[in-house]
C-alpha cells in the first residue's frame, strides 16, 4: 500500500490569507499594500464599499477610493496634496515642502529637531554641544551656569556625583555641595 497523500492540494497550500477576513484565498485575488485580499474584502476605509478601481488612495496605511479621500492641503504651499502626504508637527506637507527652518533644504528623513516651532535638520540646530563630553545633545538639555549639558554629564566637579537638584556654582563650575565648592578653593 502507498502512503496517504498530504492533506489539501497544491493550490490550497500555496494560496494566500486575506488581509481583511483572514480566510484562505482560493482563485482570484487582489494584491495591494503588500498584502493579498479577496476582491470583495478590499474595501474603502472611508465608505466601506468595495474598491474595484485599479488606483486608490492610501490614508494612514489603509486603502480608500480616490473620491473618498479628504483633500489635504500643504501647510507651506497651500496646494492640494495629490500623492505622498507627510504629516509632521500636526500639519500636512508635500515631502519637498517640509524644509529646515535654517538651511531651507527639505528634511528627507524622519529625524529632525524643533526650535522656535520650526523643523530643523539635526546638524542645523542652534543648541550647542554638551560642555562636558562635547557631543550633540539630542534629548533633554540641562542649562546651568550659561552652559548646555546632557543631564548625565552634569556632575560635581569635585566628587563627580550626579546633580539632579540644586548645585553650587563657583567661577563657572558646578559643585554638588557647599563642602565640594569650598574644597575646590
Amino acid at each position: 500500500p502507498k502512503p496517504a497523500p498530504p492533506a489539501g492540494d497544491a493550490s490550497e497550500a500555496s494560496s494566500d490569507e486575506c488581509a481583511a477576513c483572514g480566510k484562505r484565498i482560493k482563485g482570484g485575488k487582489k494584491v495591494a499594500l503588500d498584502q493579498s485580499w479577496h476582491s470583495d474584502c478590499f474595501k474603502c476605509v472611508e465608505c466601506n464599499e468595495v474598491i474595484n478601481e485599479s488606483t486608490f488612495a492610501v490614508i494612514d496605511g489603509n486603502q480608500a477610493h480616490e473620491k473618498c479621500r479628504k483633500k489635504q492641503t500643504c501647510t507651506l504651499c497651500q496646494e492640494v496634496i495629490a500623492s505622498t502626504l507627510l504629516q509632521a508637527l500636526d500639519k500636512n506637507w508635500h515631502p519637498a515642502c517640509f524644509k529646515c527652518g535654517k538651511c531651507s533644504q527639505p528634511i528627507a528623513d524622519s529625524n529632525f529637531a524643533v526650535e522656535e516651532e520650526k523643523p530643523l535638520h539635526l546638524n542645523c540646530r542652534t543648541i550647542p554641544p554638551c560642555v562636558v563630553c562635547e557631543k550633540p545633545i539630542d534629548g533633554q538639555v540641562l542649562n546651568a551656569i550659561g552652559k548646555a549639558y546632557h543631564p548625565a554629564c552634569f556632575t560635581c566637579k569635585t566628587c563627580a556625583s550626579p546633580m539632579t537638584g540644586s548645585y553650587y556654582p563657583k567661577d563657572g563650575t558646578p559643585y554638588g555641595s557647599s563642602a565640594c565648592q569650598t574644597s575646590a578653593a
